[in-house]
C-alpha cells in the first residue's frame, strides 16, 4: 500500500489506487482540490466509487454530502499539510447572494 504521508506528484492511475484502497479500508483522504468553487483548498474525503476513469465520488467530511472530484484537479497530501480548509459556509453565502 502507498503511504499517503510520502506522496508527491501522482499519476492518475496512482491516485485511483490510493483512493480505491482508502475507500476499501474506510480511510479519510486529505487532498488539495484545484477545481470547484474554492480552488486550492484542503478537502477531507471518503472515497466511494469512480465515475469513469477521470473522477471519484466521495463523501465530503466538511459538508456531509457526496461530491464528485476530477482526478486531474485532486492532489493527495499528508494530513499535516498546511493549506486553507474548504469553507462550506462561503459557498452558501455566495449562493444566497446570487439567486
Amino acid at each position: 500500500m502507498i503511504e499517503k504521508s510520502q506522496l508527491r506528484v501522482l499519476s492518475l492511475d496512482q491516485k485511483r489506487r490510493v483512493l480505491m484502497e482508502s475507500g476499501e479500508y474506510g480511510e479519510v483522504v486529505h487532498a488539495l482540490y484545484h477545481g470547484g468553487s474554492q480552488p486550492g483548498t484542503k478537502r477531507e474525503i471518503g472515497p466511494l466509487n469512480f465515475v469513469g476513469r477521470g473522477a471519484v465520488r466521495a463523501w465530503c467530511l466538511l459538508t456531509g454530502t457526496i461530491k464528485t472530484y476530477r482526478l486531474e484537479s485532486l492532489e493527495i497530501v499528508a494530513e499535516d499539510v498546511v493549506a486553507p480548509l474548504y469553507d462550506p459556509e462561503l459557498d452558501k453565502r455566495t449562493r444566497d447572494r446570487h439567486p
